[in-house]
């Protein structure tokens, strides 16, 4: 069974030139590329035409720099210090620290009539009650107890925009068992915690199809209860 490594990155303030950046990711996949790794696939992954990688690392003028999502993607997926692609802490908020999370599920099923007898919900979705601080930074600002309402979501990746919240089922390893997170979505293929400390982030394209974490459902709203 494979699994997500795990690393800590200690992120520098930055204030790298465009054409630093271009050079430390170049430098950066030389060895990799070497090994076989393609820029085509790579730029795949980042939800890209497959020359984008290309075109950027020959200093062609489209695209001139990469967008901040994708250098969370090519953190994500190679492993690449996030202060090489010029990313300070107050572009990033806390520290990430890239790997499957641990502990208890983030929210828990509810059932509607603990919500409030005055509060009307959807008649799409079903109520989960968060139940950890992973996602309070989040412009939604989530708080332990809060009600999320989710809509269940089977179309894969496709449709997910950057900095939805979703819940991601976790398949069982390395003895832990399955679990329900909710977690920020990053195109294309990138999930993240958003609070204070340190945060997680798991890629959703990694491993066996079998094996991969993978979106189960989509926040559509949200309650506080009083």
């Amino acid at each position: 069974m494979s699994t997500t490594a795990m690393y800590s990155v200690s992120v520098r303030a930055s204030n790298a030139p465009m054409n630093d950046v271009r050079q430390n990711l170049a430098d950066y996949l030389a060895p990799l590329r070497a090994r076989g790794l393609s820029l085509r696939e790579l730029s795949r992954r980042l939800g890209r035409n497959e020359s984008y990688l290309a075109q950027y690392l020959a200093g062609k003028k489209s695209p001139r720099k990469l967008a901040h999502d994708d250098k969370l993607a090519l953190h994500a997926a190679i492993g690449i210090p996030l202060e090489l692609l010029g990313l300070s802490p107050s572009t990033l908020g806390p520290t990430p620290v890239v790997g499957p999370p641990g502990g208890a599920d983030d929210v828990e099923p509810c059932d509607p009539s603990d919500v409030g007898s005055d509060v009307a919900l959807p008649r799409a979705g079903r109520p989960f009650r968060v139940t950890r601080d992973v996602v309070g930074r989040h412009p939604l600002g989530l708080q332990v107890g809060d009600v999320v309402i989710v809509a269940s979501h089977a179309e894969g990746l496709q449709g997910l925009r950057s900095e939805q919240l979703v819940l991601v089922e976790m398949p069982p390893r390395e003895g832990m068992p399955r679990r329900l997170l909710l977690r920020q979505f990053i195109r294309p293929a990138l999930v993240i915690t958003n609070r204070d400390g340190a945060n997680e982030a798991v890629s959703l394209d990694g491993g066996p199809a079998g094996d991969r974490p993978r979106v189960v459902g989509v926040v559509q709203s949200m309650l506080r209860p009083a």
